[in-house]
């Protein structure tokens, strides 16, 4: 319990120097310590349900095994994604989420957070995710008001 402000500590500032990459002519936005951390989870969450069947205590290491399997899914961050089109969220558990550029109400940043809002949908640059300053540049690039 006393390593996990360290550990969050940790992660914020493992980004910092961390480049979007640029991949077929879009800019990819991941947050690298985060997904790291949720994959530990999940394969400890498989290791702990795999020992607990060859070990005849089926019962509670499944229970704990498939909460730490499902958790580690369900905290995966988004992949963010900037292209000529728009921005896409790429989850893990479910369908992306779009929205082109001209839908954009506005965007907003607080608390080291971007949070970008429109026709319904928001998306959402936290500081797990690299390059802050680049992903805001190109929203600016491409017409989104704050």
């Amino acid at each position: 319990m006393i390593a996990i402000p360290f550990l969050l500590r940790a992660l914020t500032t493992s980004v910092r120097g961390k480049c979007a990459r640029s991949k077929d002519g879009k800019l990819v936005f991941g947050a690298p310590g985060l997904a790291g951390l949720c994959f530990m989870g999940i394969l400890l969450g498989a290791a702990i349900l795999a020992g607990g069947w060859t070990q005849d205590s089926r019962a509670a290491t499944t229970v704990i095994g498939v909460g730490m399997i499902v958790s580690g899914l369900l905290l995966w961050p988004p992949t963010l994604t900037l292209d000529d089109n728009g921005l896409k969220a790429a989850y893990v558990w479910r369908m992306p989420k779009r929205l082109a550029y001209t839908e954009v109400d506005f965007a907003i940043r607080s608390f080291g957070e971007i949070q970008v809002v429109g026709n319904g949908t928001e998306i959402l640059h936290t500081k797990y995710h690299v390059d802050p300053g680049r992903f805001e540049a190109e929203l600016r690039r491409h017409g989104v008001e704050r």
